[in-house]
């Protein structure tokens, strides 16, 4: 399998055998005419994640929470996706835990601009955008909506991959970057997300002018108007299409958010997506594929704005699927069976068959975009800042 972002551990060998003898008894079952069970209310799903996150905190009315199910680590990480699934799911906080979250938030703010916890630097971490600085700080940017406060320094001035000021050498065109398309569309997501938060609430000209610079490379040297996606690394094999899908994932947000998705093959690119749903009703060439694979999936089904209800039956395969990743302490596991390390961090780890904050905030973002697509009653809470938390269909 190939996996970004992670640093999955072996995976446990009667996992392998189980799927091995199972195949042929799933091919008969997906054959089958059947009546799938309902789907979850999502007040079924928020009570849940407010009982994963109660048991998570680390004291009353404490702004930090620890990391997973058999992981007591606390770490600026964990806390930032706690408050993501806080937001999504209109859970209340009080006015103490929410000061105590502000300063907490404030004080992890680098004079580069960018959010971080030496809890988590490694030799890496400064180089990596699926876990790095520039990584987390977009994942901060909800919050300043959903709990009303900003920055106290900018956001745009950090320096770009090579070690140069971004802003003084846009370099994002330079064949370098494009050695590992997936990885490189990561970049782009951090640096373009967090320069169109300086653009748009820190009325930063600068930042206005390199967003405009970072499109117009994207769609001339990435974007390909013959399949509708931002990938031009070929659609011949499945893994090649799940690459695809991954890449897209991360130029499309911002584009969403810009309300400039590009509108050519709509229908074909997502009938590639469904053609990709495995007989589990997740994504991609894992028969139980991680949390990233299926909302790169999802999101791109739910952008389309042609026919929206073509979609449905896979969008509601997928969320069973989802379900079927939630474990009894009410929160959501990242990858079945596996051991996850997030960012190669024994403090970030999610052990198997564990639910983590990151699992949980990323199927249950997943999930939200699926039943508000779906017109499925909810109560799920999108937000206007870039990033994740972005409604896609414009």
């Amino acid at each position: 399998m190939t996996t970004y972002g992670e640093a999955p551990i072996e995976k446990p060998s009667f996992t392998n055998r189980l799927l091995q003898k199972s195949a042929p008894y799933l091919q008969l079952w997906s054959q089958c005419t059947y009546s799938p069970p309902r789907l979850k209310p999502a007040t079924k799903l928020v009570e849940d994640a407010a009982r994963f996150l109660a048991n998570k905190q680390d004291g009353s009315e404490s702004c930090h929470y620890r990391f997973a199910d058999g992981n007591q680590n606390v770490h600026l990480f964990g806390t930032v996706c706690a408050y993501l699934i806080k937001g999504l799911c209109n859970i209340p906080i009080s006015i103490l835990e929410r000061d105590r979250l502000i300063k907490y938030i404030l004080e992890s703010q680098r004079e580069d601009g960018l959010f971080f916890d030496n809890k988590l630097l490694t030799g890496d971490s400064e180089k990596l955008d699926h876990f790095g600085p520039r990584h987390l700080t977009l994942m901060v940017v909800p919050l300043f909506e959903y709990f009303d406060f900003e920055p106290a320094r900018p956001l745009y001035r950090f320096n770009g991959r090579h070690g140069q000021p971004y802003l003084d050498a846009p370099d994002l065109a330079a064949p370098v970057c494009f050695a590992n398309p997936v990885m490189t569309s990561n970049y782009f997501m951090n640096v373009t997300g967090l320069l169109q938060y300086a653009r748009d609430y820190q009325a930063s000209a600068e930042a206005s002018h390199a967003v405009e610079e970072l499109k117009k490379a994207a769609l001339s040297e990435i974007y390909d108007v013959d399949t509708g996606l931002f990938w031009r690394g070929g659609l011949e094999t499945a893994e090649k299409r799940e690459n695809a899908i991954r890449s897209d994932y991360h130029y499309r947000t911002i584009f969403a958010y810009d309300k400039e998705l590009p509108r050519e093959r709509e229908l074909e690119m997502g009938a590639m997506v469904c053609d990709q749903q495995n007989l589990m009703g997740g994504f991609g060439i894992d028969t139980m594929p991680d949390a990233c694979a299926d909302m790169d999936s999802i999101y791109l089904l739910v952008s389309i704005s042609e026919e929206p209800s073509k979609f449905r039956d896979t969008l509601t395969r997928a969320c069973h699927w989802l379900h079927l990743n939630q474990r009894h302490s009410g929160g959501f596991q990242f990858m079945k069976f596996w051991i996850q390390r997030f960012g190669g961090i024994p403090i970030c780890e999610e052990a198997p068959l564990s639910a983590s904050m990151k699992g949980t905030w990323f199927r249950l973002l997943a999930i939200a975009l699926a039943y508000r697509s779906m017109e499925i009653e909810q109560d799920f809470r999108f937000c206007a800042m870039p990033g994740y938390h972005v409604w896609p269909r414009q």
